[in-house]
């Protein structure tokens, strides 16, 4: 298959949408409410001129669980890529690296690194002022919960990292 006639799926576990050459879909995969993100889903996808979809988990399946449950689904296109990005809602990751290896590998297969760019940025700016949209503040007492999202509901996990956050303040 050629650079022209591939077909690429974004899978973004509640994240910002990549551009990608050949994008064909994204997927957006969390336990959200649809309310809470369909305005994003929306102007992304107008945005874009791509395709965007929530898939919401029945419960919480961490990264793997989800893209489990939903294979079928993101698999039907006959795709010849797909890019995952995992952006957990209370979490710290390297973005800058991980976008530095995506477009090495993506400039390296001939698409254009000044596009991709300004793609990024864009795109950085829209998922900033979204998510700011919809943040709430924290309580203390609310610590623990969030805290225990991203370790797959893990209570224990939740109430060490909320301990840990409540000495270091």
């Amino acid at each position: 298959m050629g650079i022209s006639d591939e077909k690429v799926v974004a899978v973004i576990m509640v994240g910002g949408p990549p551009n990608i050459p050949n994008l064909a879909q994204i997927y957006l995969v969390g336990f959200y409410e649809e309310r809470e993100l369909s305005m994003y889903v929306l102007s992304i996808s107008t945005e874009l001129r791509v395709p965007v979809r929530y898939l919401r988990e029945d419960k919480p399946h961490d990264s793997a669980g989800g893209l489990y449950n939903f294979r079928d689904l993101i698999m039907e296109d006959n795709l010849s890529h797909i890019f995952l990005l995992n952006c957990d809602v209370c979490c710290s990751f390297p973005l800058p690296e991980m976008l530095g290896n995506l477009l090495h590998n993506v400039v390296a297969a001939g698409a254009n690194l000044v596009l991709i760019t300004r793609g990024i940025e864009k795109t950085t700016r829209a998922l900033v002022s979204e998510l700011k949209a919809i943040s709430k503040e924290v309580e203390d007492c609310e610590l623990a919960d969030v805290a225990a999202v991203s370790p797959g509901n893990n209570n224990e996990i939740g109430n060490m990292i909320a301990e840990a956050m409540s000495k270091v303040g």
